[in-house]
């Protein structure tokens, strides 16, 4: 594999530089900070031995200083059984990433005030499944502790487990 690389116009724009820009292997990859920069090296190395295709997501600091996050996919291509090239896409990811960071922090959020709740709170699905609970909702039940499972506990078994200690009769 050459260390040649060839961008279209839109690789050329996530990169703040003009359209038909065609930079060095260097010059594309100063555009990646070192960490990021040295495990994009350490992809493309091992693509280019082992063949495999690869998809990951990298943070880049354009030519206009914009911080972007951007997603690598990328696959060997083979002539007579060597491979002679490595193609690549590039996308700007950026809005994707943020909102997944702001999810989470959101969700975290969500989860401090559910767990710090002064009541106990459980709410099931449709399907009967716990969905969410807070540590006062087993606490105040008294349930043992492989009861209070978002994702694993069914209102039916807590319902057969009051019934088995007597709260129903």
């Amino acid at each position: 594999v050459k260390q040649r690389i060839q961008w279209d116009d839109q690789a050329c724009l996530i990169h703040g530089l003009p359209p038909g820009h065609q930079p060095t292997l260097e010059e594309a990859l100063g555009f990646y900070p070192a960490p990021a920069r040295a495990q994009l090296v350490e992809l493309l190395q091992q693509a280019q031995l082992s063949g495999e295709a690869f998809d990951q997501v990298f943070p880049l600091l354009s030519a206009e200083g914009k911080a972007l996050r951007v997603r690598v996919v990328g696959e060997v291509e083979f002539e007579n059984y060597r491979a002679v090239r490595i193609v690549a896409a590039i996308q700007d990811v950026t809005l994707r990433h943020q909102m997944t960071e702001a999810l989470e922090h959101s969700r975290n959020l969500l989860d401090s005030v559910i767990a710090s709740l002064p009541s106990g709170l459980s709410v099931f699905d449709a399907q009967h499944q716990l969905v969410l609970s807070n540590p006062l909702f087993g606490h105040l039940l008294r349930l043992p502790d492989g009861m209070n499972r978002p994702g694993q506990t069914r209102v039916d078994e807590v319902l057969h487990y009051f019934a088995s200690r007597g709260d129903y009769g």
